[in-house]
């Protein structure tokens, strides 16, 4: 499945990053006991893990490792996808995942809004109808993820070295972290998602001394997937299919979709004016009283139809590879706004 270009990139990437090694600490996010932020040690991940919460147990020895190669496979996917579309070399994924018309669009063009219509039914349409600007929005957000300037050349992605200095905000949590109240939390939705991401977490939760750390929590689920090196050695590429599918999908791909969700980290300076325009959405939850109150997201998110207020359409969420196409037949801008889009076009990126 993996052609002979992509073998090269993936091993020159793997190899070349030396990713969770660098050769001086930074300063990383929080310590639970005093909500504040505390010097890393020795340059490792900052993981904590709850021992007190009954859903990790039996899994807690072997967490720390899982996720170190988790999040190592994370941004080696986000650093392939970089290489890839700078090569732009991604076989007609970019159009299955985030297939959009031009920001101006002529509305007053029909024969060109049929056209593209047409191309759509047909399977997609040709690199004339992407918009270069909504492509370079998304190769920044896996540069942001990887830790590479968009500027940089091709030779670039091979020899930086190290990560994306504001992941040292982020702080892994085993199990549920002291401090976040959750109130659509429960053991149903650690069930059924691997992992959840908390931000801006100074304002919502009181914790920390800033939002621009995170609290990614790895429920017991994400447990269940594989690294990208077990698929490697107790299944083989071919084992996977054609097709893209769940048995693509890692530990590290479940902490890239997160890592996506996370605006301090995937707004940059460079994407910042098309973020906030392509991006920045409203939503509709009900509250205490079951009205449905709107809300500004000026995050990348999760899509769901019913806070969409989309409640005939299918699909019903964003999450997996049909619904995460069925987006861009629907509404091309749903497409870059849902996380599942950009987890399932570096997954699929990597393993074909």
């Amino acid at each position: 499945m993996l052609s002979t270009i992509r073998l090269s990139l993936v091993a020159c990437v793997t190899l070349t990053s030396l990713l969770f090694h660098p050769t001086t600490a930074r300063v990383i996010p929080i310590d639970p006991t005093t909500n504040q932020l505390v010097p890393r040690a020795n340059g490792q991940l900052n993981i904590y893990i709850n021992t007190a919460d009954p859903s990790v147990a039996g899994i807690r020895n072997d967490a720390r490792p899982r996720i170190t190669e988790g999040a190592k496979d994370a941004v080696i996917m986000a650093r392939l996808a970089c290489a890839l579309m700078m090569l732009e070399n991604y076989e007609g994924l970019y159009e299955r995942y985030f297939e959009s018309p031009p920001l101006n669009d002529d509305e007053d063009n029909d024969d060109e809004d049929d056209d593209q219509e047409e191309e759509e039914d047909g399977g997609g349409q040709d690199e004339a109808g992407v918009d270069p600007a909504r492509k370079q929005f998304v190769q920044t957000v896996f540069c942001a993820i990887a830790g590479i300037t968009p500027e940089c050349s091709i030779n670039d992605i091979f020899t930086q070295r190290g990560t994306n200095p504001k992941l040292d905000g982020l702080t892994y949590s085993v199990g549920k972290y002291p401090g976040i109240e959750d109130h659509d939390r429960n053991f149903e939705h650690d069930a059924v998602y691997a992992a959840t991401l908390y931000q801006d977490i100074l304002t919502e939760y009181n914790i920390g001394n800033t939002d621009d750390a995170a609290i990614m929590e790895i429920h017991r689920r994400a447990f269940d997937f594989p690294n990208i090196e077990d698929i490697f050695e107790n299944r083989g590429c071919q084992a996977l299919g054609a097709a893209d599918s769940g048995l693509m999908t890692t530990l590290g791909a479940h902490i890239l979709h997160e890592l996506v969700h996370w605006h301090h980290l995937t707004r940059t300076p460079e994407n910042g004016h098309i973020y906030n325009q392509l991006i920045t959405h409203d939503v509709y939850k009900p509250n205490e009283n079951g009205e449905e109150v709107e809300e500004t997201h000026d995050y990348i998110d999760d899509y769901d139809r019913d806070e969409y207020d989309d409640k005939d359409l299918d699909p019903p969420d964003g999450y997996g590879p049909q619904h995460a196409h069925q987006l861009v037949v629907n509404d091309e801008q749903d497409s870059f706004r849902n996380a599942d889009n950009y987890r399932w076009f570096a997954v699929s990126l990597y393993w074909h």
